[in-house]
């Protein structure tokens, strides 16, 4: 079974709408990339030619991409309301 399946099946018969599925979806992808990276960046170094970064470095890039989510997530907002008034 698929992910996609999986939560398919999680919608029709748990009564989800959409927009928590969609949540859950970013939700588990972001907890499955996220250490991957972190451990790649931690331990695999040497192999993927990177630099350990260190603890202001990795606040600082969390700001700044916080800034793209929230543009994101604001235009996903002002669009889903857009549908909703017509």
């Amino acid at each position: 079974m698929t992910a996609g399946e999986t939560f398919h099946h999680v919608r029709r018969h748990k009564g989800l709408t959409s927009i928590e599925v969609e949540e859950r979806r970013r939700r588990f992808i972001a907890t499955a990339v996220f250490p991957g990276q972190v451990a790649m960046v931690q331990f695999g170094g040497s192999i993927f030619r990177m630099v350990r970064l260190s603890l202001k470095d990795r606040l600082l890039i969390v700001a700044a991409t916080s800034v793209v989510l929230r543009m994101g997530e604001t235009w996903r907002v002002i669009a889903r309301l857009r549908v909703a008034s017509e």
